[in-house]
């Protein structure tokens, strides 16, 4: 089944039985397991869940690190996507991500350093590809 338009983007944990589209291990190794194009749990969305259960302790630095480098590519392909936690999807009785996860410090980053880095990396490919 086709997802729709994607709007968003839902981070999940793995004790959250959800159908996603990318799983990111406790080492920071990404894994794609479902075509972008597919529809994951939850419509309009690109879902990624982070190996661990994250109600009594947060996720490790390098699972946050390869979040960010996800959502940084996931930015690039959707210009207008807006990240959020499953816990924030209407309806969801969950908490999802877990209690421990960096959500609020994730969003912050993702509404000013995402942005920041999109821009950056758009302009080392303007600059790699028109400048000598």
């Amino acid at each position: 089944m086709r997802r729709g338009p994607v709007k968003f983007v839902l981070i999940h944990h793995a004790a959250c039985d959800a159908r996603v589209h990318y799983r990111i291990s406790g080492s920071g190794e990404t894994v794609a397991l479902l075509n972008e194009s597919e529809r994951a749990t939850h419509a309009n969305s690109i879902e990624i869940r982070l190996d661990g259960s994250f109600s009594e302790s947060p996720p490790d630095k390098r699972q946050t690190d390869a979040l960010k480098d996800l959502l940084l590519t996931l930015k690039q392909r959707y210009p207008d996507l807006a990240v959020g936690g499953h816990r924030q999807v209407r309806g969801s009785r969950t908490d999802c991500p877990g209690r421990k996860f960096p959500l609020k410090a994730l969003l912050a980053w993702s509404r000013s350093g995402l942005i920041e880095a999109r821009d950056a990396a758009l302009q080392e490919e303007v600059d790699r590809q028109y400048r000598p």
